[in-house]
C-alpha cells in the first residue's frame, strides 16, 4: 500500500472518530459506548458531525496528533 493511501485511510479514521465522539458527547455526555438508540440518533446526524470534524481537523490537526492516531491504529492491529 502506498504512503498516500495509508495517509488517506488515517485521515478518514480521524474524522470518523472525532465525529462519533462529538456526537456521543452531545447525545448523552459521554464519549464512550454505543447503544441502539445512539446508533439511530447518530445515523440521522452523521453528515453534519463528519463535516464539522473534517473542517476542524483541516484547520487544527498537527503532526503530533496525527502521529498519535497512527500509533493508536498500529496498537489496535497488534491486539
Amino acid at each position: 500500500m502506498a504512503i498516500r493511501e495509508c495517509a488517506v485511510i488515517t485521515a478518514g479514521a480521524m474524522i470518523q472518530q472525532m465525529a462519533e465522539n462529538n456526537a456521543k458527547v452531545d447525545f448523552d455526555g459521554d464519549s464512550k459506548g454505543w447503544s441502539p438508540e445512539f446508533a439511530e440518533w447518530y445515523r440521522a446526524r452523521s453528515v453534519q458531525y463528519l463535516k464539522e470534524a473534517r473542517l476542524y481537523l483541516n484547520e487544527e490537526a498537527d503532526c503530533d496528533e496525527i502521529d498519535d492516531h497512527i500509533q493508536d491504529e498500529i496498537d489496535e492491529w497488534r491486539d
